[in-house]
């Protein structure tokens, strides 16, 4: 737009200089993808609102640890950086070390976190709006909220572990669910064999079971456990009713506790010993833990053995 501001009263206006001033006006609403009408005058003031509510945004073509800027055509962007200048945008790449930007081809600027200390991998995340400000002082641009790994000291983000990890037991970054965690408390669930016959049955992974006397079963771990901190629970089936009741015990001398109709008994790092009653199953109150369940009738099924580890 031409200077007009030296003419005086009695100066004559030409038709160019005239014409700039309805062009700036008419190029900034059309900026804001408006069309012009003369039915509203007020596309001026809404296209002030629309560069006050995104004219910050900007869209991204640049790489990893190297950000381009542009703003998404037809709006128009700042001819300088200025101090506090704020940036939005969604990259198009995480970083993988320190980073740069060019905003709108004015130059390119270092960003680092808040005090100054270049960025670390991860602190940039694709597809995740990210929010900057120039700094005059730094002559560089300053990331609004720093993502980093959280600790027992210091805030942040952490994934949540997968059943995998919550198994190995080995990962220290990651957040564990309730659900996983009962996952990994619950070792297993076998489903006994029926008791008409006899030998060596493979009730699970990890667990076998030999018929001994009449009841009597022996559950021996293929692989001994470190401890016996763990918790059997004895699932009856009963014919008769259909249904299946199991409570379970205080892990405080567990050696002989009766579990709903059920010995258990012999509890080692190897294994433990299961001899049922052939009356029908009934929920036992041991140590203030009991609960029933309902089970499917299953009828080649004595009992059914649930093991936790504390």
């Amino acid at each position: 737009m031409r200077n007009i501001a030296h003419k005086i009263t009695g100066d004559d206006l030409t038709a160019d200089e005239f014409n700039d001033i309805p062009s700036e006006l008419e190029n900034l609403i059309l900026s804001t993808q408006q069309t012009l009408t003369a039915a509203d005058l007020t596309q001026s003031g809404k296209a002030v609102a629309t560069y006050a509510a995104c004219g910050d945004f900007y869209s991204d073509s640049g790489v990893a640890d190297a950000y381009v800027l542009t703003q998404p055509s037809p709006r128009q962007s700042v001819t300088q950086y200025w101090d506090g200048m704020r940036v939005r945008f969604i990259p198009g790449n995480t970083n993988t070390t320190a980073s740069t930007i060019n905003v709108a081809g004015l130059g390119v600027k270092d960003i680092t976190k808040p005090d100054g200390s270049p960025l670390e991998a991860g602190q940039i995340v694709a597809d995740e709006i990210i929010e900057l400000h120039y700094s005059l002082a730094d002559d560089s641009f300053l990331i609004s909220t720093v993502i980093q790994q959280a600790t027992e000291t210091t805030s942040g983000i952490a994934k949540v572990a997968t059943q995998e990890l919550v198994t190995a037991g080995t990962d220290d970054e990651t957040f564990i669910t309730p659900k996983k965690l009962k996952d990994h408390i619950k070792m297993r669930l076998i489903a006994g064999q029926n008791t008409n016959e006899a030998g060596t049955k493979l009730c699970g992974v990890g667990l076998s079971v030999t018929k001994g006397a009449t009841g009597v079963y022996n559950y021996t771990f293929d692989t001994p456990l470190a401890d016996t901190n763990y918790v059997v629970d004895i699932n009856v089936y009963d014919s008769t009713h259909g249904t299946a009741s199991f409570s379970i015990p205080d892990n405080e001398g567990i050696g002989n506790a009766v579990v709903c109709g059920a010995t258990l008994s012999n509890i080692t790092t190897s294994g433990f010993t299961v001899t049922t009653k052939s009356s029908s199953a009934s929920t036992e109150n041991i140590g203030g833990h009991s609960f029933t369940i309902d089970a499917p009738v299953i009828t080649d099924v004595e009992h059914a053995v649930l093991i936790y580890s504390l």
